[in-house]
């Protein structure tokens, strides 16, 4: 498994309140760093990468899909309230798209 059930507790949970949101996304990061997601939170976080370039379909290849599937179930298990609905707007199980929906909310 790509993400550990003990790595995702140790997540504070995050609502969607912009004023919590710079914290919490240092700790969301670092944590998922420690799982090899750093790269795909970082493509998606880039003005440089589309929200198309973000769909499953286009990213790089199968590892890469998976990653995104297990930041999809990180995210959805970390959030609540408005956060958890901006990750449901974005392509199911995808954590890249998701992600980038969030930094750009």
């Amino acid at each position: 498994n790509i993400v550990d059930a003990k790595m995702i507790e140790k997540i504070n949970k995050f609502s969607g309140v912009d004023a919590d949101w710079p914290d919490w996304r240092v700790g969301f990061e670092a944590n998922t760093a420690l799982s090899g997601l750093d790269q795909l939170i970082s493509i998606a976080a880039s003005s440089a990468t589309t929200l198309v370039e973000c769909r499953l379909e286009n990213l790089s290849d199968d590892e890469n899909r998976v990653k995104a599937q297990a930041l999809w179930y990180t995210l959805i298990t970390s959030c609540r309230g408005k956060a958890k609905s901006v990750i449901l707007n974005s392509q199911t199980l995808n954590g890249v798209q998701a992600w980038k929906n969030l930094v750009v909310e």
